[in-house]
């Protein structure tokens, strides 16, 4: 090898591959094959993308204001019933208002003209006795509850019966 063919071997450059119509020119099995994943693609279930999480809770806030909505025009309309079904809809997104006295109240509202003086007792008993609710919550039941049993007069048979009550709440704790 002479020092004219190192140099002319050193000068020269890779060679580039060329590209020509004819390489992108489908095999007609591959054709098939193309068109079989792209029609399986097309059966495919579309994904559901989930709202983000502050959309959702967004949502969530407005079904709330919906619901205690309801349920104060149910009862400022004396459709208690209602006011019953919207109140328990509102506690069912928001469990914890529950434990608020302005859902109580409203709740106690609906329940005394829809229920009997008995179930509206037993109710606001519980809400006294039972240790999950809050102490001013427990406070202003206790009052309406006193109130109820004040005008009629009999204290101590009323008395008899907050005692049972409580005796019976007791028991199921």
């Amino acid at each position: 090898m002479t020092i004219a063919d190192k140099k002319a071997m050193t000068n020269s450059q890779p060679a580039t591959p060329t590209l020509s119509i004819s390489s992108f020119i489908l095999h007609p099995s591959s054709f098939i094959l193309i068109l079989l994943l792209l029609s399986l693609a097309a059966c495919a279930p579309r994904k559901v993308i989930p709202p983000l999480p502050s959309q959702n809770a967004s949502l969530i806030q407005k079904d709330e204001q919906t619901w205690k909505r309801l349920a104060l025009n149910s009862i400022r309309n004396k459709k208690y019933t209602q006011a019953l079904t919207a109140l328990k809809r509102w506690a069912s997104l928001s469990p914890q208002v529950k434990n608020t006295w302005s859902w109580q109240k409203l709740y106690i509202q609906a329940l005394k003209r829809t229920q009997s003086d008995a179930a509206y007792e037993e109710y606001l008993c519980r809400l006294v006795v039972k240790n999950k609710y809050p102490l001013l919550l427990k406070i202003e039941a206790g009052s309406v509850l006193a109130r109820h049993y004040l005008p009629k007069k009999n204290i101590v048979r009323d008395c008899k019966s907050i005692k049972s009550c409580m005796n019976r709440q007791e028991t199921m704790n």
